[in-house]
C-alpha cells in the first residue's frame, strides 16, 4: 500500500471512529418521550407533518411541546388565527434511503403541509453527494405527488454543524463540508417540483454550549421558518382550496381504534369528567364522548337520554370524523347535512350539535366529543375552540394512560 492510500484509510478510520463517539454523544441527549404530536388553540385547524431527523427529533428536552414542534405549531397559529395538528414522524438517525422507504408508508393526502429535515445521519455515514441526490429525487417524488393539490412540502437546509462544539474538529468540518454539497444538489433537485419549497436554516444567534438545542433555540427555529407555511396556508385558505382528507384510509382509522383496545370497555371517570365539563360550559342536555366502531357508534362516555350504540350511518358522529375541523348546527332542521337524519325527524329531535374529532396518537380519527340538544341555538365568541381543547384534553387520556378492562 503506497503513502497516499494509507494516508486516505487512515482519515477514513479516525472518521468512522468520530462518528460513532459522536453518535454515541449525541444519544445520550434526552429527547421527548410524549406522544409525537402537538396542537395549538384555534378554530378550523391546519394539519402538519413533519418527517426526517435532526431538529425535527427535538433532541434536548423532554417534551415536543418544547421542541421545534410545540413552537412551530405555536408560531404558526400566530400567523394564521387559526388550529395547527402537528404530527411527528422523526427518527435520529434517519437516511435519505430510510426516509424513502418510510414516506412509502405515509398517508399524506391527511397533511396541508409537509417540512422535511434530513442530512446528520448521511453526512457522518458518509454518504456520497451523488447517492444523496438520487434518493432525494425519490422521495420528492413520493411527498410531492401524495400530498393533497393545495399542499406544499418544505425541506429544510442541512445547516453549518460546526456550531455545536463537538463538531469543532476536522471530522466535524467534514460533515459541514457534505452538508454544503447536499444543500447544493437538494436546490438543484428541488427546482424540478412544482410543490416543494427550500427552506434556508435559520442562522443561531445565541452563544454555542455543550447541549444541541435548548427550548429557546427550536423556538428560534421555529420563529424563523414558520412565516414560509403561513404564507402558504393563508393563501390556499383564502382562495378555498381544498383542505386535506380527514381520513385517508378506514383500514387503517379502524386498526389505530382497535390498538387502543378501548371498545366496549368500563366508564372511567377521567373522561366522565371532562364530559360533564362540556355538558355544563354549553348548557346542554347531552354530551357524548363517542367512538366510531366499523358501523357502530360507541359511546365511552355520556350524559342525557340515549343508549350506548348506535348505527353509525344516521350518527351527526359519523360527519364529524369526516370533517377538517369540528362540525357545528344551529338549527339541524335548516342544515341539509342533518335535516332529514331520523334523529332530527324523530326522537330525540335535535336541533343543536357541536361535536370535535377526537384522533389516536397518529392522528387517525377515532370518534368525537359532542354536545347537543333539542333546542336551536347559535355558538358564541370562542365556544368551537373550547370545545376542540376539551376533545385534546380527552385525547391526552387517551394517549397517556391505559384502558380500564371491564370486570
Amino acid at each position: 500500500m503506497d503513502l497516499a492510500n494509507l494516508a486516505s484509510l487512515m482519515t477514513r478510520t479516525r472518521f468512522r471512529v468520530w462518528s460513532l463517539r459522536t453518535r454515541a454523544l449525541i444519544e445520550s441527549v434526552e429527547t421527548p418521550v410524549d406522544v409525537p404530536r402537538v396542537h395549538a388553540g384555534g378554530p378550523n385547524p391546519d394539519r402538519i407533518l413533519l418527517f426526517g431527523s435532526d431538529i425535527i427529533v427535538g433532541r434536548g428536552v423532554l417534551s415536543h411541546e418544547v421542541g421545534f414542534a410545540g413552537f412551530l405549531a405555536r408560531s404558526i397559529a400566530h400567523g394564521t388565527g387559526r388550529g395547527v395538528d402537528v404530527i411527528v414522524e422523526a427518527h435520529s438517525w434517519f437516511t435519505m434511503e430510510q426516509a424513502v422507504a418510510a414516506a412509502r408508508l405515509l398517508e399524506l393526502d391527511r397533511y396541508d403541509a409537509v417540512v422535511v429535515d434530513l442530512g446528520l445521519a448521511d453526512a457522518m455515514a458518509g454518504t456520497t453527494p451523488r447517492g444523496w441526490a438520487a434518493q432525494l429525487e425519490v422521495l420528492l417524488h413520493i411527498l410531492s405527488h401524495g400530498v393533497p393539490a393545495s399542499s406544499r412540502v418544505f425541506f429544510v437546509e442541512s445547516p453549518d454543524p460546526t456550531i455545536v462544539p463537538m463538531f469543532r474538529s476536522p471530522q466535524g468540518r467534514a460533515v459541514a463540508k457534505a452538508f454544503l454539497r447536499f444543500n447544493e444538489s437538494s436546490l438543484e433537485a428541488i427546482n424540478g417540483f412544482k410543490n416543494v419549497t427550500y427552506l434556508p436554516f435559520p442562522v443561531q444567534h445565541e452563544e454555542p454550549t455543550d447541549r444541541l438545542h435548548t427550548a429557546r433555540t427550536f423556538e428560534g427555529f421555529a420563529a424563523t421558518l414558520a412565516p414560509a407555511l403561513v404564507d402558504h396556508l393563508e393563501a390556499e385558505f383564502m382562495a378555498g382550496s381544498p383542505r386535506s382528507e380527514p381520513i385517508a384510509s378506514e383500514v387503517h382509522r379502524q386498526a389505530s381504534l382497535d390498538q387502543l383496545a378501548i371498545l366496549n370497555t368500563a366508564p372511567e371517570p377521567r373522561f366522565d369528567r371532562i364530559v360533564a365539563q362540556a355538558q355544563r360550559v354549553f348548557g346542554t342536555g347531552y354530551a357524548s364522548f363517542n367512538l366510531i366502531d366499523h358501523d357502530r357508534r360507541w359511546s365511552k362516555s355520556h350524559l342525557g337520554p340515549g343508549g350506548p350504540v348506535g348505527v353509525r350511518a344516521t350518527e351527526f358522529c359519523n360527519t364529524t370524523i369526516h370533517s377538517h375541523g369540528g362540525v357545528i348546527t344551529g338549527d339541524a332542521y335548516d342544515d341539509p347535512r342533518f335535516c332529514d337524519n331520523p334523529f332530527v325527524a324523530g326522537d330525540p329531535h335535535v336541533r343543536f350539535y357541536v361535536g370535535y374529532p377526537i384522533e389516536a396518537p397518529d392522528g387517525q380519527r377515532l370518534g368525537t366529543l359532542c354536545v347537543y340538544d333539542t333546542r336551536p341555538r347559535q355558538l358564541h365568541g370562542q365556544e368551537e375552540t373550547l370545545l376542540r381543547e376539551l376533545a385534546t384534553k380527552i385525547e391526552r387520556e387517551l394517549w397517556a394512560t391505559p384502558i380500564q378492562k371491564s370486570p
